[in-house]
């Protein structure tokens, strides 16, 4: 996706949650604009070294019968997470979720549950050693993970990786981002997408 697909990706995300359903999730009206205005005001959106903030993918996984949502335990943010990191210069933010996803679940068997974007977050990141505090604008979407029996812990990144069902993940992930997206999850399951 060459940054103008994103831009379309982000104008059909307004359009779906802000216009044909009215922002159900109360987010910040202004959300699109600010990804917009990353693209705008920066000179290297998708590189990890564009500060005070760039754009990272991310990824929901699900089990195949949609019951199930796998997390993983950051090891440097020491949280509850989804699958996700940098672009690092690669342009389609999907292939980055799926790319991530794949890393971290040890699992080459996903695909996205569908190609449009299911949120958006803008989040701080602490300083460390080489970085300063900065922010990441996260492009999420959902996928499926239809072999959930072959998940693998990525030792490197994380402490631990584990599927739990949705009223698990609401107690365990802290983040009240993530708890948005598993409302959003939830209400793309009765509307049958």
């Amino acid at each position: 996706m060459m940054p103008h697909s994103l831009f379309e990706a982000l104008a059909a995300y307004q359009k779906r949650w802000f216009e044909k359903w009215h922002n159900p999730f109360h987010e910040d009206e202004q959300i699109v604009d600010k990804f917009q205005n990353l693209f705008l005001q920066t000179e290297s959106p998708f590189s990890r070294e564009q500060f005070p903030g760039h754009l990272t993918g991310s990824c929901f996984l699900l089990n195949p019968a949609r019951d199930r949502i796998l997390l993983l335990h950051h090891k440097k943010l020491e949280k509850w997470l989804q699958m996700g990191g940098h672009c690092d210069g690669e342009c389609e933010t999907a292939h980055v979720a799926l790319r991530e996803a794949e890393e971290e679940s040890g699992c080459k068997d996903l695909s996205l549950l569908s190609p449009e974007i299911t949120d958006l977050d803008i989040h701080l990141i602490p300083a460390r050693k080489s970085e300063p505090e900065h922010f990441h604008y996260d492009v999420r979407y959902v996928g499926i993970c239809h072999s959930p029996e072959k998940i693998q812990l990525a030792v490197e990144e994380s402490n631990d990786l584990a599927w739990f069902s949705f009223e698990q993940a609401f107690q365990i992930a802290k983040e009240p981002s993530m708890h948005r997206v598993f409302r959003k999850i939830e209400f793309l399951q009765t509307k049958g997408l």
